[in-house]
């Protein structure tokens, strides 16, 4: 498929004065999103809880996550985010490409809308209709 990158803006989820521009690489493959955790302690950024991950060669760790606000494409949402080692390359996973209804087009190397299917959920919270 090739790689390729996108620029995301992250900062807290109160404010965004403290905001930070990062070039991340695209990977459907991984869940969340991962940031250097220099560029997230830029923005005003403190861990909130800690998830286990595995990579792809197997190991697990235990990273630092926050909630924060990622602004994509001039969308913004509220996202978790993992705090990655200094050094590492930022990259936007699967969890903030579902939250902004996002698809990856492999051909073209880019981000794409999708819709979301939600017939299941409009059936099973749908009013009732009396009889």
């Amino acid at each position: 498929m090739g790689t390729f990158s996108e620029t995301i803006v992250v900062s807290a989820r109160d404010d965004g004065a403290s905001a930070e521009t990062v070039d991340a690489l695209v990977d459907t493959g991984a869940t969340f999103l991962w940031i250097p955790q220099e560029i997230l302690q830029r923005a005003g950024i403190a861990p909130e809880f800690r998830r286990t991950v595995e990579f792809a060669d197997g190991r697990t760790v235990e990273r630092d996550g926050a909630y924060v606000r990622l602004t994509l494409r001039g969308e913004s949402g509220i996202v978790p985010v993992l705090f990655g080692d200094a050094g590492t390359e930022a990259c936007l996973g699967a969890i903030p490409l579902d939250i902004f209804s996002l698809g990856v087009d492999p051909v073209n190397k880019k981000l794409i809308k999708v819709v979301q299917p939600q017939k299941r959920a409009v059936f099973l919270y749908s009013p009732r209709r009396r009889r």
